[in-house]
Protein backbone atom coordinates (compact mmCIF):
# COMPACT_ATOMS: atom_id res chain seq x y z
CA UNK A 1 0.00 0.00 0.00
CA UNK A 2 1.09 3.69 -0.79
CA UNK A 3 1.33 6.16 2.02
CA UNK A 4 -0.80 8.50 1.32
CA UNK A 5 -0.23 11.94 3.05
CA UNK A 6 -2.60 14.33 4.39
CA UNK A 7 -1.88 17.24 6.36
CA UNK A 8 1.37 19.64 6.21
CA UNK A 9 2.01 19.25 9.90
CA UNK A 10 5.75 17.66 9.06
CA UNK A 11 6.50 20.33 6.68
CA UNK A 12 8.61 23.02 7.24
CA UNK A 13 8.21 25.30 4.62
CA UNK A 14 11.45 27.47 2.99
CA UNK A 15 11.79 31.09 2.70
CA UNK A 16 10.46 30.93 -0.61
CA UNK A 17 7.66 28.15 -2.19
CA UNK A 18 7.54 27.95 -5.81
CA UNK A 19 6.45 25.87 -8.71
CA UNK A 20 7.36 26.29 -12.57
CA UNK A 21 4.77 24.90 -14.75
CA UNK A 22 5.48 24.80 -18.88
CA UNK A 23 3.94 23.67 -21.68
CA UNK A 24 5.79 23.53 -24.82
CA UNK A 25 3.98 23.84 -28.35
CA UNK A 26 0.97 23.91 -25.88
CA UNK A 27 -1.74 24.16 -28.91
CA UNK A 28 -0.34 20.81 -30.52
CA UNK A 29 -2.35 17.94 -28.81
CA UNK A 30 -0.76 15.29 -31.15
CA UNK A 31 3.25 15.88 -30.80
CA UNK A 32 5.27 13.72 -28.96
CA UNK A 33 5.68 15.39 -25.53
CA UNK A 34 8.13 14.33 -22.63
CA UNK A 35 7.37 15.83 -18.95
CA UNK A 36 9.67 16.62 -17.10
CA UNK A 37 9.04 16.90 -13.05
CA UNK A 38 11.84 18.07 -10.84
CA UNK A 39 13.08 21.34 -9.03
CA UNK A 40 15.53 24.04 -10.05
CA UNK A 41 17.98 21.38 -11.98
CA UNK A 42 15.32 20.49 -13.65
CA UNK A 43 14.02 24.29 -14.73
CA UNK A 44 17.94 24.95 -15.68
CA UNK A 45 18.23 21.72 -18.11
CA UNK A 46 15.05 21.59 -19.76
CA UNK A 47 15.08 24.42 -22.30
CA UNK A 48 18.50 23.09 -23.42
CA UNK A 49 16.75 19.83 -23.38
CA UNK A 50 14.38 21.19 -25.38
CA UNK A 51 16.94 23.13 -28.19
CA UNK A 52 18.39 19.44 -28.66
CA UNK A 53 14.81 17.44 -29.43
CA UNK A 54 13.40 20.05 -31.53
CA UNK A 55 14.43 18.52 -35.14
CA UNK A 56 13.07 15.28 -33.13
CA UNK A 57 9.78 17.18 -33.06
CA UNK A 58 9.69 16.19 -29.67
CA UNK A 59 7.65 18.76 -26.94
CA UNK A 60 9.49 19.10 -23.75
CA UNK A 61 6.91 20.10 -20.84
CA UNK A 62 7.94 20.59 -17.15
CA UNK A 63 6.66 20.84 -13.43
CA UNK A 64 9.58 22.05 -11.45
CA UNK A 65 9.01 23.44 -7.87
CA UNK A 66 10.57 23.47 -4.51
CA UNK A 67 8.19 20.64 -3.19
CA UNK A 68 9.81 17.96 -2.26
CA UNK A 69 8.55 14.21 -2.31
CA UNK A 70 6.50 13.63 0.47
CA UNK A 71 4.48 17.07 0.60
CA UNK A 72 1.14 17.49 -0.41
CA UNK A 73 1.32 20.30 -2.27
CA UNK A 74 3.55 18.10 -4.40
CA UNK A 75 1.12 15.71 -5.04
CA UNK A 76 -1.69 18.31 -5.64
CA UNK A 77 0.71 20.03 -8.52
CA UNK A 78 1.06 16.49 -9.91
CA UNK A 79 -2.39 15.70 -10.29
CA UNK A 80 -3.35 19.49 -12.09
CA UNK A 81 -0.03 19.03 -14.41
CA UNK A 82 -1.49 15.41 -15.34
CA UNK A 83 -5.10 15.86 -15.12
CA UNK A 84 -7.80 14.72 -18.29
CA UNK A 85 -8.55 18.83 -17.83
CA UNK A 86 -5.05 19.55 -19.47
CA UNK A 87 -5.79 16.90 -22.16
CA UNK A 88 -2.35 16.34 -22.80
CA UNK A 89 -0.63 12.38 -23.44
CA UNK A 90 2.78 11.79 -22.24
CA UNK A 91 4.83 9.22 -24.44
CA UNK A 92 8.04 9.55 -21.35
CA UNK A 93 7.94 11.48 -17.77
CA UNK A 94 11.65 12.08 -16.80
CA UNK A 95 11.24 12.46 -12.51
CA UNK A 96 14.38 13.86 -10.88
CA UNK A 97 12.86 14.59 -6.79
CA UNK A 98 15.46 14.62 -4.04
CA UNK A 99 17.13 18.28 -3.11
CA UNK A 100 14.45 20.03 -1.54
CA UNK A 101 14.13 18.52 1.81
CA UNK A 102 17.65 19.17 2.67
CA UNK A 103 19.30 21.67 0.58
CA UNK A 104 17.87 24.27 1.87
CA UNK A 105 16.15 25.22 5.75
CA UNK A 106 14.05 22.03 5.74
CA UNK A 107 14.91 18.71 6.55
CA UNK A 108 12.41 16.18 5.74
CA UNK A 109 13.03 12.23 7.26
CA UNK A 110 14.04 9.72 5.21
CA UNK A 111 10.73 7.46 5.41
CA UNK A 112 8.40 10.12 4.55
CA UNK A 113 10.47 10.96 1.47
CA UNK A 114 10.60 7.04 0.32
CA UNK A 115 6.85 7.33 0.86
CA UNK A 116 6.26 10.65 -1.38
CA UNK A 117 8.09 9.26 -4.20
CA UNK A 118 6.13 5.82 -3.61
CA UNK A 119 3.18 7.85 -3.85
CA UNK A 120 4.06 10.22 -6.70
CA UNK A 121 5.24 7.64 -8.86
CA UNK A 122 1.67 6.15 -8.11
CA UNK A 123 -0.28 9.38 -8.83
CA UNK A 124 1.44 9.74 -12.68
CA UNK A 125 0.77 5.94 -13.39
CA UNK A 126 -2.64 6.77 -12.57
CA UNK A 127 -2.83 9.56 -14.59
CA UNK A 128 -0.50 8.79 -17.97
CA UNK A 129 -0.68 5.10 -17.54
CA UNK A 130 0.94 4.85 -20.66
CA UNK A 131 4.00 6.41 -20.38
CA UNK A 132 7.30 5.32 -20.04
CA UNK A 133 8.93 6.69 -16.27
CA UNK A 134 13.06 7.37 -15.96
CA UNK A 135 14.00 7.77 -12.23
CA UNK A 136 16.74 10.56 -12.44
CA UNK A 137 19.11 10.40 -9.19
CA UNK A 138 19.70 13.68 -7.89
CA UNK A 139 23.09 15.72 -8.34
CA UNK A 140 25.45 16.50 -5.35
CA UNK A 141 25.77 19.82 -2.57
CA UNK A 142 29.37 21.62 -2.27
CA UNK A 143 30.28 23.59 0.00
CA UNK A 144 29.92 26.50 -2.61
CA UNK A 145 32.78 29.70 -3.11
CA UNK A 146 35.71 29.74 -3.48
CA UNK A 147 35.70 25.38 -3.95
CA UNK A 148 32.52 24.77 -6.10
CA UNK A 149 33.63 21.24 -6.47
CA UNK A 150 34.40 20.15 -3.26
CA UNK A 151 31.48 17.76 -1.68
CA UNK A 152 30.02 18.62 1.52
CA UNK A 153 29.94 15.74 3.00
CA UNK A 154 26.94 16.34 5.38
CA UNK A 155 24.14 17.31 3.21
CA UNK A 156 25.48 14.57 0.21
CA UNK A 157 24.82 11.96 2.65
CA UNK A 158 21.17 12.70 2.54
CA UNK A 159 21.64 12.52 -1.21
CA UNK A 160 23.44 9.35 -1.35
CA UNK A 161 21.12 7.64 0.84
CA UNK A 162 18.09 8.97 -1.28
CA UNK A 163 19.84 8.28 -4.42
CA UNK A 164 20.32 4.38 -3.74
CA UNK A 165 16.49 4.35 -3.07
CA UNK A 166 16.08 6.06 -6.09
CA UNK A 167 18.43 3.22 -8.06
CA UNK A 168 16.59 0.17 -6.08
CA UNK A 169 12.96 1.82 -6.31
CA UNK A 170 13.59 1.75 -10.24
CA UNK A 171 15.06 -1.32 -10.38
CA UNK A 172 12.15 -3.15 -8.40
CA UNK A 173 9.98 -2.03 -10.07
CA UNK A 174 11.11 -1.31 -13.92
CA UNK A 175 11.46 1.82 -14.87
CA UNK A 176 14.53 3.68 -16.20
CA UNK A 177 17.33 4.94 -14.77
CA UNK A 178 19.29 8.45 -15.08
CA UNK A 179 22.23 8.11 -12.69
CA UNK A 180 22.99 11.88 -13.02
CA UNK A 181 24.79 12.02 -9.17
CA UNK A 182 28.47 10.17 -10.65
CA UNK A 183 27.88 12.23 -13.61
CA UNK A 184 29.37 15.27 -12.19
CA UNK A 185 29.61 14.67 -8.24
CA UNK A 186 32.99 16.51 -7.39
CA UNK A 187 34.40 17.26 -11.33
CA UNK A 188 35.68 20.37 -11.34
CA UNK A 189 34.91 21.02 -14.88
CA UNK A 190 31.68 20.79 -13.68
CA UNK A 191 31.67 23.54 -11.31
CA UNK A 192 28.60 24.87 -9.66
CA UNK A 193 27.98 28.83 -8.87
CA UNK A 194 26.56 28.34 -5.83
CA UNK A 195 27.18 24.99 -3.97
CA UNK A 196 23.78 23.96 -5.79
CA UNK A 197 23.17 25.14 -9.43
CA UNK A 198 25.53 24.43 -12.31
CA UNK A 199 27.02 26.93 -14.46
CA UNK A 200 26.60 26.60 -18.33
CA UNK A 201 29.13 23.43 -18.44
CA UNK A 202 27.29 21.44 -16.27
CA UNK A 203 23.60 22.61 -17.18
CA UNK A 204 24.78 21.58 -21.12
CA UNK A 205 26.19 18.08 -19.65
CA UNK A 206 22.95 17.51 -17.52
CA UNK A 207 20.80 18.48 -20.71
CA UNK A 208 22.53 15.90 -23.26
CA UNK A 209 22.49 13.10 -20.81
CA UNK A 210 18.84 13.44 -19.60
CA UNK A 211 17.98 14.14 -23.99
CA UNK A 212 19.60 10.67 -24.30
CA UNK A 213 17.88 9.31 -22.09
CA UNK A 214 14.35 10.72 -23.54
CA UNK A 215 15.44 9.39 -26.86
CA UNK A 216 16.72 5.63 -25.30
CA UNK A 217 12.68 5.66 -23.77
CA UNK A 218 11.14 6.29 -27.04
CA UNK A 219 14.00 3.82 -28.85
CA UNK A 220 15.49 6.11 -31.19
CA UNK A 221 19.04 7.09 -31.84
CA UNK A 222 21.12 9.15 -29.33
CA UNK A 223 22.30 12.98 -30.41
CA UNK A 224 25.82 11.65 -30.54
CA UNK A 225 24.97 9.25 -33.36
Amino acid sequence: DIPIMKSNEIFEREGVEWTYYWWDEAGFFDRDRVACIGDSMTHHYRPEVQKLLNDRKISVDQMAGSHCAGDPAFIAGLEYFFGMHQNYIYDVIHFNNGLHGDCNNTKIPFDIYCQGIKHAIAVIRRLQPQAKIIIATCTHMTYGQPDNSKLDLERNAVVMKRNEFLRQFAAENGYMLDDLFPLVAGKAEYPHVDGIHFGPEGVNLLAHTVANKILEAFGQEPLDK
